[in-house]
């Protein structure tokens, strides 16, 4: 008797693991250098749609996405440096504004406005109700700051990084660029 219900418990344990091993593998896989980027889009600050990565397709791009008020100001950091740093380089933001309640999203479109050059406004993409998706994606970014993402010319990621620019970064973006034979 006691064997038998050793086996019984043996059993469905192993089956219990591997229906969670199951279930854990087939949940949405964290993005990495090499993965093809999934397809993002989305409005952009203007009003005109954003298709990523299509719209870039064949020349490299920097993503940033930021899901909170500190995210944005991170992100604008990274623009304001890469801008400066690396001219020839398009950037693209892309800002979750799920928490923000639906009356009050005019106002804080309009306050993000202000603080974004007009010609970085039609690289801006906001997203309404699609965090919960993206997040697991990144899941290697700190998605309460910045990620920031290097697409290659074949919309594949060459390079990712979270956080406040710094020197160490720039630096590693401009050898990832260098060699994808970006100039």
């Amino acid at each position: 008797m006691v064997a038998r219900i050793l086996r019984l418990a043996t059993l469905a344990v192993a089956l219990l693991g591997s229906t969670l091993g199951a279930s854990a593998q087939n949940g949405p896989p964290n993005l990495r250098t090499g993965s093809l980027f999934p397809t993002l889009t989305g409005p952009s600050l203007k009003g005109d749609p954003i298709h990523l990565p299509s719209e870039a397709e064949g020349h490299s791009i920097v993503i940033l996405f930021s899901f909170s008020r500190a995210g944005g100001q991170r992100a604008q950091e990274w623009i304001q440096h890469l801008s400066r740093e690396i001219p020839s380089i398009d950037i693209y933001s892309v800002i979750f504004l799920n928490p923000v309640p639906a009356p009050l999203r005019g106002m804080v479109v309009s306050s993000i406005k202000t603080k974004i050059q007009i010609r970085q406004q039609s690289r801006t993409a906001l997203l309404y109700g699609k965090a919960n998706a993206w997040k697991p994606l990144l899941g290697t970014c700190d998605v309460q700051d910045v990620c920031v993402l290097l697409l290659g010319p074949d919309s594949h990621i060459r390079w990712m990084t979270g956080g406040a620019f710094s020197v160490n970064g720039d630096l590693a973006l401009s050898s990832q660029l260098k060699s994808i034979g970006h100039e």
